[in-house]
């Protein structure tokens, strides 16, 4: 057994057999004795390059210095926890993990919660509705278009359109195709005449009240609410004018009748205007006409010459009858007055033989 005086030890030496350090036990270049006595130069060298930010927190470490103990900072992240919505991320915190932690990402229904019905999405488009895929059924209306004349309406088809429709208003001068003038419409009134507004100018009269005798009356231009016109007067007063002439019993009345016969019968066929039918039992007389107003006498037997009807002519007045017409007295006539208004043949038929009629132009 080898000893080495060691000074200052007890009994002056030291049991070298003790010695269990190899070169490697000892701190590079640190020099020692081995168990026989020798010099041994250490080669232990701490090579380490951890940082305390890579040891644990609250961990002790040594590094490169055997002399200098270290602490480390890493944090203790434990068992880290997360939920993800697509697209979105988690960062890690730096730290240690204890490999229990997770990172969820969440379900697709609980990202596309959504009230879509395949007819709100565009026909031939796909979407997601809570978690489903949905293809479209909306019409794709594109660009409708309509016109409207007013009070008319467009019902617009259901479906998506792209904004370039329009619905058009035709033009008002269009839907007020009209003719009246101011003057044509009630003043104060307005009216819409091929798309211009025009305010009336015709006079409103109010109402017409007029009664006259034997007089003309000219109606001012406008609009009549209503009125009386009343003509009365006027045929009180012609009717009892016509009395004088007309009334057969009258004595003005058969002299003038009377007289007339007489005068007919006297000028034969002279006149140019004049035809008459004498003696025998004729029951019609016919004439050429041209326009213009005629007279015509008729004598008979009683009952000859009632009945009548006239062609080619009106009949303006039937002026009335007569009795004991010359030469003999004993015969009945009638007078009437009629209108031919073109170059015609006019035809007096009587319901029994006559046996005097004449006629004659007065105008």
């Amino acid at each position: 057994m080898s000893r080495i005086w060691i000074p200052g030890s007890i009994g002056g030496s030291a049991d070298l057999d003790l010695i269990t350090a190899a070169a490697g036990d000892v701190l590079k270049n640190a020099v020692i004795i081995d168990k026989d006595g020798n010099p041994l130069i250490g080669t232990l060298e701490l090579t380490g390059n951890v940082a305390d930010s890579q040891v644990l927190a609250g961990r002790t470490y040594y590094n490169t210095d055997a002399k200098t103990k270290r602490t480390g900072s890493m944090p203790n992240q434990g068992a880290k926890t997360a939920a993800l919505n697509c697209g979105g991320s988690y960062t890690i915190p730096a730290g240690y993990h204890n490999g229990a932690g997770k990172v969820t990402a969440n379900s697709l229904a609980s990202q596309t919660s959504a009230n879509a019905a395949a007819g709100e999405i565009l026909s031939g488009k796909t979407a997601f509705v809570n978690g489903n895929k949905i293809t479209g059924s909306m019409p794709n209306q594109g660009a409708k278009t309509a016109t409207l004349s007013c009070g008319g309406s467009y019902t617009i088809p259901a479906g998506y359109h792209n904004g370039v429709g329009k619905v058009t208003a035709n033009s008002l001068a269009s839907q007020t195709s009209a003719n009246a003038a101011a003057g044509e419409i009630l003043s104060g009134k307005t009216a819409f005449v091929n798309g211009n507004k025009v305010t009336g100018s015709m006079p409103n009269k109010g109402a017409l009240n007029w009664s006259g005798s034997n007089t003309t009356y000219s109606v001012p231009a406008g609009y009549y609410s209503g009125g009386t016109l009343d003509s009365r007067p006027s045929y009180n007063a012609g009717v009892a004018a016509a009395d004088n002439r007309t009334n057969t019993n009258s004595a003005n009345y058969k002299a003038g009748y009377n007289a007339g016969v007489a005068a007919g019968k006297s000028t034969q066929y002279n006149a140019a205007s004049l035809s008459k039918v004498t003696g025998g039992n004729a029951q019609s007389l016919s004439f050429s006409a041209t326009a213009g107003i005629y007279i015509a006498a008729m004598a008979g037997d009683p009952g000859h010459y009632e009945q009548f009807s006239v062609s080619g002519a009106t009949v303006v007045s039937n002026i009335g009858e007569g009795d004991n017409i010359p030469p003999n007295g004993s015969r009945f006539g009638r007078i009437i007055l009629l209108k031919v208004t073109s170059n015609t043949t006019v035809t007096i038929n009587w319901g029994a033989p006559t046996k005097y009629a004449i006629v004659t132009r007065l105008s």
